[in-house]
């Protein structure tokens, strides 16, 4: 039998038997006998018979509480990797009497999905990156909505294919009442969705020291098609760093369009020039023109290969947030590395390490913080058996 209960005042409800009555004559009762388990653990529980309570049929009657509902719009199931795509997350109050606030959402993929207008996350998490008990993965992503009885809002989220392979992103969303309740102060929602990430373009990077300049880098692009339906074309690369800016080997703006586009099965390297940016740059402002800005002590260099596109601006949201979620991810890796007692460097390290100090320019060092460029490639993928459709990507 399935019963249902409706309690009608706060407190604690315990459920003590159940009584019945046959043939609308006689009534019955039957007691519920709970099991109980002994305690013994202290010298004193073993001397005496005693029992922990059993609170399985005991429920705690709260003030009303809000009820959220979470439910993905247009989720993808299947990306290309590197593919970024927009799609919704509907939130609703089923609650008809109480209002909820402070939603916040944890990820067990936080890279792969980007929620609301702004995500700071990636950003507190490398400013506090001194605690080693603090992981990416676990941190919460606030979202700025307050919802009343009965409201629904649509919060836009942003899907990235990070990594090829099938995965299951599981959501576990947190939020409190609007009026505070003393006995329940959090409810949580869990909700996942299945995404299968397939094969698109392989990238590899290299650079090399410029023969006529000795502050600037050859830098090298090596790009693999591994998808046998797919043309993808490289519309766009854009470099971000505190240093260095991204430059194009020859000035012409004539260059065919096919020396960025990779065929199926195809490889195609590309060349770039990585130059210092000097410090007459910054200060007269020099920096401002053509496609180097310089915000937040960042400078974010863009080269546009199709001139009928417009340039998309790698320091907004998602792009920029999306690449600081990945710098994050891999702060972590690198962490967890490391060994928990650091050993005094060796004559021999302290040497290595005075010279780079002396010449940053000459010790170029992908991972060092003041010689490292992040760099972003916007693609657009056309499948073979119908080129008048296309797909936005960015890796």
């Amino acid at each position: 039998f399935t019963f249902s209960i409706q309690p009608l005042r706060e407190g604690l409800l315990e459920v003590k038997g159940i009584g019945l009555c046959m043939c609308g004559a006689i009534w019955g009762r039957r007691d519920f006998n709970l099991k109980k388990k002994r305690l013994n653990r202290t010298q004193q529980q073993r001397k005496t018979v005693s029992y922990e309570p059993n609170f399985s049929l005991s429920v705690r009657v709260t003030a009303p509480m809000p009820r959220l509902e979470a439910q993905f719009v247009d989720f993808p199931d299947q990306i290309i990797h590197g593919e970024v795509r927009r799609a919704g997350l509907m939130l609703r109050n089923c609650s008809s009497k109480t209002g909820l606030k402070n939603v916040r959402v944890r990820m067990t993929h936080p890279a792969f999905v980007c929620i609301g207008q702004e995500d700071y996350s990636a950003r507190l998490h490398m400013f506090n990156s001194g605690n080693p008990n603090t992981k990416f993965e676990n941190m919460p992503v606030p979202i700025d909505v307050s919802l009343g009885p009965g409201d629904t809002v649509t919060v836009p989220i942003w899907v990235l294919g990070r990594s090829v392979g099938t995965f299951t992103l599981h959501f576990l969303f947190y939020y409190e009442s609007e009026v505070g309740n003393t006995e329940m102060r959090y409810r949580l929602t869990r909700c996942q969705s299945d995404i299968r990430v397939l094969p698109s373009v392989r990238v590899a990077t290299f650079t090399q020291q410029s023969a006529t300049d000795l502050n600037a880098y050859l830098l090298g692009i090596e790009m693999e098609n591994a998808d046998p339906n797919m043309i993808f074309s490289l519309n766009q690369l854009s470099a971000v760093s505190s240093t260095w800016k991204v430059e194009a080997l020859s000035n012409s703006k004539t260059s065919s369009k096919e020396l960025y586009t990779v065929a199926a099965r195809q490889s195609v390297s590309i060349f770039f020039r990585l130059q210092r940016v000097s410090d007459t740059e910054v200060f007269e402002g020099k920096l401002s023109q053509q496609n180097y800005r310089r915000i937040n002590s960042q400078i974010h260099s863009d080269l546009v290969f199709d001139s009928k596109r417009q340039p998309i601006d790698s320091s907004a949201h998602p792009q920029f947030t999306l690449l600081q979620k990945e710098k994050a991810l891999l702060l972590d890796l690198k962490a967890q590395t490391q060994p928990i007692v650091n050993a005094p460097p060796t004559p021999k390290e302290q040497k290595s390490l005075a010279l780079t100090k002396e010449k940053p320019a000459e010790n170029f060092n992908m991972d060092d913080s003041i010689n490292k460029v992040d760099l972003m490639l916007f693609w657009e993928a056309t499948p073979i058996s119908n080129s008048s459709n296309s797909t936005n990507n960015q890796s």
